[in-house]
């Protein structure tokens, strides 16, 4: 027997193997076997004993299966799985599996770190663990949505280790086993507390801004190069008669026509120019018919490249 296989095959584990099948009968496991062209086969193998009726092993009967191909697309599995397993650990975001009774199965380090654990903590643990109790209806809804096999992404707000509190989108996804039953989730956690924050503290500003606008004596207005308005404060909404101007153009305006061509004609002025227009003494007849004198002054907008974008307008009422 010893002839028929590879070197990485001693005789010694070869007799071991012999003595094995003798004894008990039957020896099974995985070998490797040379081929006529001296090629090294790996083999699934089966030794069998063969005994007379008096129970003495006469001879021997081997069975192999070649198992190349199964060991080739083992190896191309293992090799894909750590792949994977790279991508995933080296993610930013955190991935989690959790069972369909919500219990953790799998978490990358992104994760633990994420929620404050140690590497490997939140195995076996419960997402719910982490989430304040308004929170925990969100996940109940969830976890309905993915019984029905829908995908969502949604913001939850968690407590991490150390009582440090995270906003967090999670991108939910259902996981179908091969029968086509729901059993768990793939949740990507990203962190977007700073977002969150940075975008609280613009609504504020741009809040503050709006009621500067607002409480001046001046009205304000600010419109595209094509001449729709895109904002203004509350005393020019009131000179109009309107709640909101956006998209609109001075031909919308209660105003009379020539009124709407002499502001149109200043506004392309500024844009073509790039040059403001200062202290236009002009009339204006508001909503109500009333006619005013205005002090207008228009400079252009421009963008982060520079380039003109706008017109914003002020004027003040001097009837």
């Amino acid at each position: 027997l010893g002839e028929f296989h590879a070197d990485a095959e001693t005789a010694v584990s070869q007799r071991e193997k012999v003595a094995w099948a003798k004894r008990y009968g039957n020896w099974m496991g995985e070998s490797a076997l040379v081929s006529r062209e001296g090629k090294r086969v790996p083999v699934s193998k089966q030794i069998l004993a063969h005994r007379s009726a008096e129970g003495e092993v006469i001879y021997l009967s081997i069975v192999a299966r070649d198992i190349t191909e199964r060991l080739a697309a083992e190896q191309a599995l293992r090799e894909s799985e750590k792949r994977y397993r790279e991508l995933i650990e080296s993610q930013g975001d955190g991935v989690v599996l959790v069972y369909a009774d919500q219990r953790l199965t799998f978490a990358n380090p992104a994760a633990d770190e994420l929620l404050g654990v140690q590497a490997g903590g939140l195995v076996g643990r419960y997402l719910q663990e982490f989430l304040p109790e308004a929170d925990r209806a969100t996940v109940r809804e969830q976890v309905k949505l993915r019984r029905e096999g829908k995908r969502s992404s949604y913001e939850l707000e968690i407590i991490a280790g150390g009582g440090r509190q995270r906003q967090l989108l999670v991108s939910a996804n259902p996981r179908i086993d091969g029968g086509g039953r729901f059993c768990g989730s793939l949740l990507v956690l990203r962190d977007i507390t700073e977002q969150k924050q940075a975008g609280e503290q613009i609504a504020r500003s741009e809040q503050l801004l709006r009621t500067i606008l607002d409480v001046l004596p001046q009205r304000v207005f600010w419109k595209d190069r094509k001449g729709r308005y895109i904002g203004a404060n509350n005393q020019f909404l009131a000179d109009c008669g309107m709640s909101n101007v956006a998209g609109k153009t001075d031909f919308d305006m209660p105003w009379p026509r020539h009124q709407a061509d002499s502001f149109r004609a200043d506004d392309r002025r500024v844009i073509e120019s790039g040059s403001p227009h200062l202290d236009i003494v002009e009339q204006i007849t508001r909503a109500t018919g009333e006619t005013m004198w205005l002090s207008t002054s228009k400079v252009p907008m421009r963008n982060e490249q520079g380039e003109v974008v706008g017109v914003l307008g002020t004027y003040l009422d001097l009837t």
